[in-house]
């Protein structure tokens, strides 16, 4: 089995990513990318009652250069193979450079890691002023969805975040609630370990929350060490 799914980014057609930039050029959230997989993998697997992606590689990030203009545009692929569906973004004109890749996950639903708890977590040492500043996390006000951290500790913290709904995202198709889904990378960047010793990045994504009404939602994310090579 082999599909593939054109999408285009533009000002017009995703205005909150002119909040999401980096040294003043816009940037394709791994967030988004993260949905357009959802949706392609939800259109091919419609009876499916969760979604785990694995192995997800973020291969080169993407400079929207065509934001402001005609949009840049994307092919997504997804190809049956031994270990199961592989996935990848790519560039949909010239080299078709390879963006980002995942594999959906193979076999019975993955349990989840438990909720975590007060007795998990000390006291937060940001409040919210200190979320979005030059020294902090450099999204702009349409990515605004942290709301607060509850607690904090070196294995993980606890937020409440704002999503699609809440942000006054466009209308779309959502498969996954992707401001949330930003709001917990979020979190993970904020609380990365001091200078000098390896940042979170999700490498494995698995029941990402479904898009929701206004009202906020709560993310519990647990921090590992990855092994060399992951």
């Amino acid at each position: 089995m082999q599909a593939r799914l054109v999408v285009s980014v533009s000002h017009s057609s995703h205005p909150q990513l002119a909040s999401h930039r980096i040294h003043g050029k816009p940037v394709l959230p791994m967030a988004l990318v993260l949905e357009w997989f959802a949706r392609l993998v939800r259109a091919l697997s419609p009876r499916s009652d969760s979604i785990q992606l694995r192995d997800f590689h973020i291969v080169r990030g993407v400079t929207l250069e065509r934001f402001e203009d005609t949009g840049d545009r994307f092919a997504l692929w997804a190809v049956a193979g031994r270990k199961g569906l592989q996935l990848e973004l790519r560039d949909a004109e010239g080299a078709r450079a390879l963006r980002y890749s995942a594999l959906v996950e193979a076999g019975p639903d993955l349990a989840s890691a438990a909720p975590l708890s007060a007795r998990d977590l000390g006291v937060s040492p940001w409040t919210r002023p200190d979320f979005y500043t030059p020294d902090t996390l450099f999204h702009g006000p349409h990515f605004h969805v942290l709301r607060s951290i509850a607690g904090y500790a070196e294995g993980g913290a606890r937020a409440t975040l704002a999503g699609v709904a809440a942000m006054g995202w466009p209308a779309e198709p959502w498969a996954t609630d992707a401001a949330a889904v930003d709001g917990a990378l979020q979190l993970a960047i904020l609380c990365c370990p001091p200078r000098g010793r390896p940042c979170p990045c999700a490498s494995r994504a698995s029941d990402w929350p479904a898009a929701s009404p206004a009202a906020p939602c709560i993310a519990s994310c647990r921090f590992a060490k990855l092994r060399s090579g992951s």
